[in-house]
């Protein structure tokens, strides 16, 4: 693609963006319970992988782990920002078909349309965030990552993996959400 048509792109999707909010076309509270467990997801993950780990020596915090918590933080924003941005353009955080507004959703199942949302959305974040992670050297190795027990050459599987992960994650929040409404 040519940087024009590059420009071109990006600022369609601003104007689609900033259209959707400024004519109220989407819920704001659900933007932020979606980020919230995102960064509920990342945390989590870091959490397993620091579990999995020989404890130390001596109980202390060292450099090396405020750097690693720097890390993790920073790939939380960056998961949190990707979903809401992904979600704003997927039209993931908007009424569902036939509501007029978002006091009337009462609906106590979720819609096929919102299943193909949070699956496009899945699909393209995860890779985008793990990818992001590795390059900007955030804590995400394919290789480091892999428990001892498989092979280096699965690597590339860890990117299914992790989408998997977060979609199973993303999915049983909008289940909790649906049954608490």
């Amino acid at each position: 693609k040519t940087s024009t048509e590059t420009t071109t792109a990006t600022n369609m999707v601003k104007h689609m963006i900033q259209s959707r909010i400024k004519h109220g076309m989407n819920n704001l509270l659900e933007i932020r319970l979606d980020a919230t467990l995102t960064m509920c997801h990342s945390l989590a993950r870091f959490l397993i992988k620091d579990l999995s780990l020989p404890p130390k020596r001596v109980p202390s915090i060292e450099l090396d782990d405020l750097v690693k918590l720097a890390n993790v933080f920073s790939s939380t924003m960056i998961l949190a920002t990707l979903w809401s941005l992904v979600g704003l353009v997927f039209g993931m955080f908007g009424p569902e078909e036939g509501e007029q507004n978002f006091t009337t959703t009462t609906t106590t199942s979720i819609s096929s349309s919102s299943w193909i949302k949070l699956v496009a959305t899945t699909t393209v974040v995860a890779p985008l965030w793990l990818t992001l992670e590795y390059v900007l050297g955030l804590g995400f190795d394919p290789v480091a990552s892999l428990p001892p027990w498989l092979d280096a050459g699965m690597s590339d599987g860890l990117l299914v993996i992790g989408t998997l992960g977060l979609f199973l994650t993303m999915a049983c929040g909008r289940i909790v959400q649906t049954i608490i409404r």
